[in-house]
């Protein structure tokens, strides 16, 4: 459990276990209330466009369940 509530930055395990669901329901879709999940969707725009960029990915993937963001490594 702990690592939930360090994954999810909550601090207890109702919020936590509330936002990981919230992200899983968004990410999976196949449900009422998303139909088509991000994943879904992301594999659909790399078919279309032949690949996907880390930006790209990292945007879909940003949510208020979850914080997302790209950064070119250095080196």
């Amino acid at each position: 459990m702990n690592a939930l509530l360090k994954a999810t930055g909550k601090n207890t395990t109702s919020k936590a276990i509330d936002r990981a669901t919230k992200f899983y329901i968004k990410m999976a879709g196949d449900n009422v209330a998303v139909p088509t999940g991000t994943f879904v969707e992301l594999v659909a725009q790399a078919e279309r466009q032949g690949s996907v960029a880390a930006e790209e990915i990292a945007e879909a993937l940003n949510t208020d369940c979850r914080g997302s963001e790209y950064r070119r490594a250095s080196g």
